[in-house]
């Protein structure tokens, strides 16, 4: 199962699992720079790391992910808008890569689960829709905004940590990439609702079967096998150097 490790395990609890972020770490602190908060939490620094380890795996993936969903849609407003985003999501990654070098560490991806989750959504939304159909357009941009939605979090709490942690430089760096995922947010809902809502509602249903084409299968098994191998990696127990 992809997500983060069962409720019930010793030591965690359903609200737990809730709240899951990724193991840590172990290394010291020498990637926060001189200009840090000298009173900053080391695990509110963890966890900021942390946070840009999973948004860089999702802008990583993301641009597949909007290649993919830009030739699963019908409508050329729609594809076009997915292109641009795919263009702006590798932009998007460089930018990461450029806050990854500030803090001299050098850039890894942590699977994120709630992204995960999103994704999985967006493929079951591409297998129960018809190909053509206006309201797999429709179900696509809903799978889209949700991504959109989740991004825009992401990226607004990252900038408010940045600056509470001294950390302005990367804060500035990341502020057009939240002004575009909003931007982009905003275009979506556009589109949906310049008639492409009454469209799917009036569509009539044909008994044709929704295909899914091999790229989007073998977009979605990639990520899928990624996500599962780290999960896998993440439950083998741990052994401290006192162990050996």
């Amino acid at each position: 199962m992809i997500g983060p490790p069962d409720g019930n395990r010793a030591g965690h609890s359903p609200a737990a699992s809730f709240f899951y972020v990724p193991k840590y770490y172990s290394f010291k602190h020498k990637y926060m720079s001189k200009q840090d908060n000298a009173t900053a939490n080391p695990k509110m620094q963890e966890f900021f790391l942390t946070s840009l380890q999973e948004i860089y795996w999702a802008e990583t993936h993301l641009v597949d992910v909007l290649t993919t969903m830009g030739k699963a849609a019908t409508d050329p407003e729609l594809k076009q808008a997915f292109e641009l985003h795919a263009e702006q999501t590798a932009q998007q990654r460089q930018r990461l890569e450029q806050v990854f070098g500030l803090l001299q560490i050098e850039p890894q991806a942590e699977p994120s689960v709630g992204l995960q989750g999103l994704f999985n959504e967006g493929w079951q939304l591409i297998d129960e829709t018809e190909d053509g159909s206006a309201l797999r357009d429709v179900a696509l941009i809903v799978a889209a905004q949700k991504v959109e939605h989740y991004e825009i979090a992401c990226y607004g709490s990252i900038i408010t940590l940045a600056k509470t942690i001294g950390q302005s430089e990367i804060a500035t760096i990341l502020g057009p990439t939240l002004d575009e995922e909003k931007e982009t947010d905003a275009a979506l809902s556009s589109i949906a609702e310049s008639g492409l809502n009454e469209q799917a509602v009036e569509e009539t249903e044909t008994e044709a079967p929704a295909r899914v084409t091999a790229e989007v299968q073998e977009v979605r098994e990639t990520i899928r096998e990624e996500t599962i191998g780290t999960a896998a990696a993440a439950r083998k127990p741990q052994h401290s150097r006192a162990d050996a």
